[in-house]
């Protein structure tokens, strides 16, 4: 009887489930209200149904979770989502606001290695995923929306792509133009948007994970507090250490005592 040989498992399988992350620097906690509104919509607005509609795969269930920017970049380790949405605040003149600041860092960086230009970089770390950006401040201030505006230069020059408008929520505006009502028609019209890169078919794991690496590499050469502690280096300096401390108080208390 002729051996069997093993057909390798497909690579090509359904895709069943995507989490898409939703992002906030808050400094009123409007934004952050805004973010969560977003994150609790993201399965019923991009239903299966609802992603079928632009070919994509049946039955696809789509999630949500919710972060502040600082924490996505120290515990996610930079690991992107093919799929995000920042929804952040300026504070002050044109910072970043709580919880977003070390994220506004690597902005910043990102630019300054790039010289604030449009020329294409050497180096698009991030080609291959996709964004959503809802702005707010206040136009009594000539830099109230710096900080948005910062994020998205910073992650189009490394290589992800906005989808759709970016949202300016000001919080001086009135009548149509009142911040409420503005993140409102920016939260409702940013679904089909969002929907159509669902429906598409993402980077490949491999990509992904050439991304991650290069982005926590990025990060720790930034925030070398996040560096990992080597405990078996510790311990290899520690315990000889104390071992030998031991010794030398047990020789004195001999000796003197």
């Amino acid at each position: 009887m002729a051996a069997v040989t093993p057909q390798p498992q497909s690579t090509n399988l359904p895709r069943t489930h995507e989490e898409i992350l939703v992002l906030y620097g808050s400094q009123t906690g409007n934004s952050h209200a805004a973010a969560s509104e977003i994150a609790a919509s993201i399965p019923t607005q991009l239903s299966p149904s609802k992603i079928a509609e632009f070919d994509g795969p049946p039955n696809l269930t789509v999630t949500a979770r919710l972060m502040q920017l600082d924490d996505f970049l120290e515990f996610e380790q930079g690991k992107w989502p093919r799929l995000f949405i920042i929804v952040t605040s300026s504070y002050g003149v044109g910072q970043a606001s709580l919880g977003g600041t070390k994220f506004r860092d690597i902005c910043e960086e990102w630019l300054e290695k790039n010289g604030y230009t449009d020329e294409p970089t050497e180096n698009k770390m991030l080609t291959g995923i996709s964004f959503a950006i809802c702005g707010l401040g206040d136009s009594n201030y000539t830099t109230f929306f710096r900080n948005p505006t910062i994020i998205e230069d910073a992650l189009t020059t490394m290589g992800a792509t906005r989808v759709g408008q970016i949202g300016k929520a000001d919080a001086s505006g009135t009548g149509d133009d009142e911040q409420g009502k503005v993140i409102d028609r920016w939260i409702a019209g940013i679904w089909k948007e969002l929907a159509v890169v669902v429906a598409k078919e993402p980077p490949s794991a491999e990509v992904m994970e050439e991304m991650h690496k290069q982005t926590w590499k990025f990060l720790l050469d930034m925030f070398k507090e996040w560096k990992p502690v080597n405990y078996k280096a510790f311990a290899i300096l520690f315990f000889p250490a104390t071992g030998v401390l031991a010794g030398l108080l047990a020789h004195f208390f001999y000796h003197v005592l």
